[in-house]
């Protein structure tokens, strides 16, 4: 992953490539708002990509309450929480996330 810190108006962001768009063949980039100062930029950018080689989430995705809870939040609470408490957070998400897929 590579990036690079740009501003506009008054803000500076960390630009973050995400790779080419396979449908427009163009490069997809995310800006993520660092501050005020060129510096914090440069440490969020190199955090993202830090955090991109170890494998975590780099910059939030669009993504439903439903498939959150689904795939990454109840995964790790499932070694946290006795097992009739996880098997009640499980069928509450996957009623929630299906009542959200028929409306």
């Amino acid at each position: 992953m590579r990036g690079s810190v740009a501003k506009k108006g008054r803000r500076w962001y960390a630009v973050v490539y995400d790779g080419v768009d396979p449908a427009t063949g163009k490069y997809r980039r995310r800006w993520v708002p660092a501050g005020t100062r060129r510096g914090d930029a440069e440490k969020l950018l190199a955090d993202l990509v830090k955090r991109s080689y170890e494998g975590n989430t780099v910059v939030s995705e669009k993504v439903t309450l439903g498939a959150y809870l689904t795939e990454r939040w109840l995964p790790v609470q499932e070694p946290r929480l006795r097992r009739s408490t996880f098997d009640s957070y499980r069928r509450i998400t996957i009623v929630d996330t299906t009542a959200d897929e028929t409306c």
